[in-house]
C-alpha cells in the first residue's frame, strides 16, 4: 500500500513500506529505504517519500505502429522509453508484431528475448523482449544479425510496457500459438515471490481497434496498424496486460477481448 501524498510521515511508517519490521531501527540512508523513494546517493528528505511504494505499479506504456515497413533499426529511431517517464531499476517489456520480417534472428538493444518467432507456421511476427533500465541507458532499437544490415518488420504494431517495483529477474514464461480468434496467453507454473504477472497478445492479418484485458487483469496498452491491405501485407495486432499480485499461485490468464479472429502468438512472464 502506497504511502500518503501529503502531511506528515513518520520513518517507522516508511520502513514498514520498505518491507521493515514496525519498531525496528532505520535510517534514511538504508539502502531499501533510499530505494523506495529512488534515489541511491546524496540528499533525501522525509518528502521523497510522498507517495511512495513498495509494490509493483503499471508507469505508462508506449505504443508504436508502422503501416508498411518498420523503422526502429538504428539510435535515431529507437522506442522512446526515456519519453515516457522510465526509471533506473524499472522493469520494460516490449512485445512486437508483424505480418512478415527480413530476418530470422532479431535483437533489441539491451534487452533479453523471451520469445522469437519470425514468420512462417502461418503464426505472426511475434517477438517479446524484457529488461531492467540502469543508469546510462539508451532507448533501445532492432539491430539486425541474420545476414542483413538491418532489420525490417512490415506492418508492425509495438506496445512496451514500464512497471516499477517489481522482481529483478523473470521467474518464468510460456508461450502458445493459435489459428483462430483472439490471443489466448497460455497459463504458467506457481512461483514463489510473485510481484506481477504481464502477458501479451499478438495478432496477424486483424486490425483490432478495441482490445480488452482478459479477466483479472489490466490492459497496459494496444495497438493495431492501418486495416488496409498493402500489396499483400495485411497488418497486425500488439496488446499488452497485467495483473500484480504477489500470490504465487499456477496463473491462467483468458483470452484478450476483441474481435480478432486470425493466426495468433501469446505470451505470459512472471516477475
Amino acid at each position: 500500500m502506497a504511502l500518503q501524498s501529503s502531511g506528515q510521515i513518520t520513518l517507522n511508517q516508511i520502513h514498514i513500506e520498505a518491507g521493515g519490521t514496525s519498531g525496528t531501527q532505520a535510517s534514511l540512508n538504508d539502502t531499501d529505504i533510499r530505494s523506495l523513494a529512488g534515489i541511491s546517493s546524496g540528499q533525501i528528505a522525509f518528502n521523497n517519500f510522498y507517495g511512495a511504494s513498495s509494490g509493483a505499479e503499471f508507469v505508462a506504456a508506449v505504443t508504436r505502429r508502422e503501416d508498411n515497413e518498420a523503422g526502429i533499426d538504428s539510435s535515431s529511431q529507437a522506442i522512446n522509453l526515456t519519453g515516457a517517464g522510465v526509471q533506473t531499476g524499472d522493469l520494460v517489456v516490449i512485445a512486437i508484431t508483424a505480418d512478415t520480417s527480413d530476418h530470422t534472428n532479431m535483437n533489441l538493444i539491451g534487452m533479453s528475448e523471451v520469445k522469437l518467432h519470425d514468420s512462417g507456421n502461418n503464426l505472426p511476427v511475434s517477438l517479446v523482449f524484457y529488461g531492467y533500465w540502469a543508469a546510462g541507458n539508451s532507448n533501445p532499437y532492432l539491430d539486425g544479425t541474420g545476414g542483413n544490415s538491418s532489420t525490417r518488420l512490415r506492418a508492425m504494431s509495438l506496445v512496451a510496457g514500464i512497471f516499477r517495483n517489481t522482481n529483478t529477474s523473470l521467474l518464468n514464461s510460456n508461450n502458445t500459438g493459435g489459428s483462430s480468434g483472439m490471443p489466448d496467453p497460455p497459463s504458467l507454473t506457481s512461483v514463489a515471490g510473485t510481484k506481477i504477472i504481464i502477458c501479451t497478445g499478438h495478432l496477424d492479418d486483424d486490425e483490432v481497434l478495441t482490445v480488452s484485458a482478459p479477466s483479472g487483469f489490466t490492459k497496459a496498452g494496444s495497438i493495431a496498424t492501418d486495416p488496409f491491405t498493402r500489396g499483400g501485407v495485411t497488418g497486425s495486432t500488439t496488446m499488452m496486460a497485467y495483473k500484480i499480485t504477489t500470490t504465487s499461485v499456477n496463473e491462467n490468464p483468458g483470452a484478450f477481448g476483441g474481435n480478432g479472429n486470425d493466426y495468433n502468438d501469446s505470451v505470459t512472464m512472471r516477475f
